[in-house]
């Protein structure tokens, strides 16, 4: 899913807004980039929380946190005050899209999108909530939450635990050879729910569907892990990784 993207070349301007890299002006929106990177040494997790725009992240073995945003807005009056606030404390860094927001009927919205790109330590926990965008983890070896309202969610070579939910979206999670975590649970509304897991899993899996065919999941012994997974309106599949 993404926010805005009837860009077209235009101008490039920098200067006066802060955190600029380049602000395009295009025909109806403008876009700006935000870069930004933050040691690791003594955080523990590591927390995104966005409006409109997608998320990629992917953890690796790297010493600090690795922060690139694109802010796309249709008016250039706010693009100054578009921005990313990072702030960290008491072992938590925590980053969020600051967008002004406009009522229209009964919902309040944001006016701009935000699209991430994070590179964050494996060693960190870490959770990504999105409003309206689709949110992809590479390789967490840490436990790793992700939710969304629209869009879909996945987590690619998960090793540790994994909680991935969306109201309107698909949400698919595949675990990594030699997977060591104790939890999963993924949950959908409106989605189909698929899970990819290693040879040797074994784990006490429960789902639920309203409106949805549930395949693959007798083909898996008891064991200590759990595995919870459940839509209202699609399909839930589980099966053996690649």
């Amino acid at each position: 899913m993404t926010f805005m993207r009837w860009a077209v070349p235009g101008i490039v301007l920098c200067g006066a807004l802060a955190g600029c890299s380049g602000v395009v002006i295009g025909s109806g929106h403008f876009t700006r980039s935000y870069a930004d990177r933050v040691p690791a040494a003594g955080l523990r997790e590591l927390i995104l929380q966005g409006g409109n725009g997608d998320v990629r992240a992917r953890a690796a073995h790297v010493g600090a946190v690795r922060i690139r945003a694109r802010i796309e807005t249709s008016d250039i009056a706010s693009l100054a005050h578009d921005t990313v606030s990072v702030s960290r404390s008491a072992g938590v860094l925590s980053v969020a899209s600051v967008c002004p927001s406009a009522h229209i009927v009964f919902w309040r919205v944001q006016r701009c999108g935000i699209d991430y790109d994070i590179e964050y330590p494996a060693n960190l926990r870490a959770s990504f909530t999105i409003v309206n965008g689709d949110v992809t983890v590479l390789a967490p070896a840490s436990p790793v939450t992700v939710g969304a309202t629209n869009g879909d969610v996945t987590i690619s070579q998960a090793a540790g635990d994994v909680a991935g939910q969306s109201h309107e979206g698909d949400v698919t999670v595949s675990l990594a050879r030699g997977w060591r975590g104790r939890s999963i649970a993924m949950r959908s509304t409106f989605g189909d729910i698929r899970l990819a897991v290693p040879a040797g899993f074994r784990a006490r899996v429960r789902t639920h569907t309203v409106a949805g065919d549930v395949t693959g999941v007798s083909s898996y012994p008891l064991g200590p892990a759990s595995a919870d997974l459940s839509t209202t309106f699609g399909d839930i599949e589980v099966h053996h990784s690649p």
